[in-house]
């Protein structure tokens, strides 16, 4: 249970920070490698334990992620050859989709296959093609960077000003409602911004 979501969502800003430097470096090492697979592993545990201690508001819950979907057209990947992923993606044929938050957070959290990408014309990091252990035998997703540093700052700068509880039949008392501050609520906070999900709408 987190009590006190201030901290992770200082935490959020700082990740979202640094993947965004290093979608901006040209430079890259054994090191920058790690720096973005701690990151993106990070924020996706502290955005779904946020999510599942009801500290998100609903509307930002309901937010679906764009991603691409590649399905498999080979061998099921393993622990030898799950790096090679053009040998069991269809990678040429990439499909516009849009997956839950806590679906996007256990893929990269739970990542049994995992590649960064990078841009052919500058070699700039651009996101990565990441699939959990469950999901490896059915597709691949590529995940943009941008849409992961967008949801970072969106969780990190909601204000909540609303909680509603309510006791069920069962005596237990639940959280069944969470709202932002009036306001700063914004109906287009449902969708990710348009800079983030260039890279996805460019495919």
């Amino acid at each position: 249970m987190i009590s006190d979501s201030i901290p992770w969502r200082e935490e959020l800003w700082r990740v979202a920070d640094r993947l965004e430097k290093k979608s901006q470096q040209q430079r890259w090492t054994d090191r920058s490698s790690f720096i973005v697979e701690r990151d993106l592993m990070t924020s996706a545990y502290a955005i779904r334990r946020l999510n599942e201690a009801r500290k998100i508001s609903d509307a930002l819950a309901k937010t679906r992620v764009p991603v691409l979907r590649y399905e498999r057209i080979g061998s099921i990947p393993d622990i030898w050859d799950r790096y090679e992923i053009w040998e069991h993606y269809d990678l040429e044929n990439g499909v516009r989709d849009h997956i839950t938050i806590p679906h996007l957070c256990n893929q990269l959290i739970h990542s049994f296959v995992w590649a960064i990408n990078a841009t052919e014309d500058t070699n700039l990091f651009v996101g990565v093609y990441v699939a959990s252990e469950n999901e490896r035998a059915k597709h691949l997703y590529f995940v943009p960077v941008g849409s992961v540093i967008d949801l970072c700052r969106k969780v990190a700068s909601e204000d909540i000003g609303e909680v509603q509880y309510q006791r069920g039949t069962d005596g237990v008392m639940r959280i069944v409602s969470v709202k932002v501050m009036e306001e700063d609520y914004d109906d287009s906070i449902q969708m990710l911004s348009p800079h983030a999900t260039a890279h996805y709408q460019e495919q």
